[in-house]
């Protein structure tokens, strides 16, 4: 159960015990319940970023220990276009995406002198329980986390994907002169 923390922590300390490594993560836990803004009640908004981001920030804080010993690891945090489409009522669902590829992208500022590559991908609109009206197969995004599980130790980290495809949804702004703002 991914909204109880507790049970999260349990869980974790049985895998510390049970394994001396873990080279693979993927986050790929998820909820939606499509609501306008208004509507929209606060525990189920805080059930979505439960389930979305808090949990797999928790799990990643933990398996990260494991990866740091071993100087080695590949996590994957299974986004949506979702948190760069931004869907009318799904808030709460893309707020929480999008909360997680900066979790991917910050992990890989912090971790960065480590064997350890982050990042995150959208599999698509896909057809799952969640999203029953999708019509791609779940199998399209299989090649996208073979790459991510696989990366060298030069491949990319803190990275966005979309069917095999970086997309850059954090762009640079250190080209911006901050002394003389722009007027608009």
């Amino acid at each position: 159960d991914l909204t109880k923390i507790e049970k999260i922590k349990l869980l974790m300390n049985k895998l510390h015990k049970k394994y001396k490594k873990i080279d693979i993560l993927i986050n790929n836990a998820g909820v939606a319940l499509p609501k306008q803004i208004e509507k929209l009640e606060y525990k189920n908004l805080l059930n979505t970023f439960q389930v979305n981001f808090f949990a797999p920030s928790i799990i990643t804080k933990e398996v990260i220990r494991l990866m740091k010993k071993n100087n080695y690891g590949r996590i994957i945090n299974i986004s949506s276009g979702g948190a760069v489409n931004c869907v009318e009522n799904y808030f709460s669902y893309s707020a929480s995406k999008a909360a997680l590829n900066t979790l991917t992208k910050t992990l890989s500022k912090e971790i960065k002198k480590k064997n350890i590559k982050i990042n995150s991908m959208s599999p698509g609109p896909c057809k799952t329980a969640m999203f029953p009206k999708n019509k791609l197969s779940t199998r399209l995004s299989l090649p996208t986390i073979k790459y991510l599980a696989s990366l060298g130790p030069n491949g990319p980290t803190g990275k966005f994907f979309w069917f095999m495809n970086e997309i850059d949804i954090f762009p640079k702004l250190n080209h911006i002169n901050w002394s003389k703002p722009r007027k608009l």
